[in-house]
């Protein structure tokens, strides 16, 4: 149970690379409730036309998760292995009317599925294994998307919380001439 806590917390927090911690955007609120004089809707928030199919490729690497001080009962010891290390696809796909994200994650950290929101030039997204029962690395995307161009990072972990990993990544709309990397 509690390796299962701990998996959650590092999906949850996000996982701090070796270099340094990156602060991840955070969430975006749902553009789902219907549009008000209070609340104009997720078309209105964006300022620019959002192209609405991105592709691009990601780059993860091993991860540490930081555990503070006065969590002195918690120990936690990553298991070595190059699982999840490498390379990969991200394709995804923004309804501009709600600002709603689905997409897909291949490559050393999938297969997995991306369903989340986009506003204000950010996209925040849940990475969710396609066959839950493999166990294998789920967790969050953050991006900044700037006209032709998204960056980003993902924060991911096994199920079972024996490695983490980290990624950065860069999308492009679908049919640009070269694809970003």
């Amino acid at each position: 149970m509690r390796r299962a806590h701990l998996a959650w917390l590092v999906a949850g927090l996000g996982a701090c690379s070796k270099a340094g911690a990156e602060k991840v955007p955070e969430p975006v609120a749902s553009a789902t409730a219907p549009a008000t004089a209070a609340a104009p809707s997720a078309a209105a928030a964006r300022p620019w036309p959002v192209p609405a199919m991105w592709r691009g490729s990601y780059e993860s690497v091993a991860a540490t998760l930081y555990i503070p001080a006065d969590w002195k009962g918690v120990h936690w010891k990553v298991t070595d292995t190059p699982a999840g290390i490498g390379e990969g696809t991200i394709e995804l796909s923004i309804d501009p009317s709600t600002g709603s994200v689905r997409g897909t994650l291949t490559g050393v950290l999938g297969p997995a599925s991306l369903r989340g929101q986009a506003a204000d030039g950010r996209v925040t997204a849940t990475i969710a294994r396609d066959d839950p029962g493999d166990r294998g690395f789920a967790g969050i995307l953050a991006a900044t998307l700037a006209g032709q161009r998204a960056e980003g990072t993902l924060s991911v972990s096994l199920a079972d919380a024996a490695a983490i990993r980290t990624g950065t990544f860069t999308l492009a709309p679908a049919g640009a001439r070269e694809m970003a990397r």
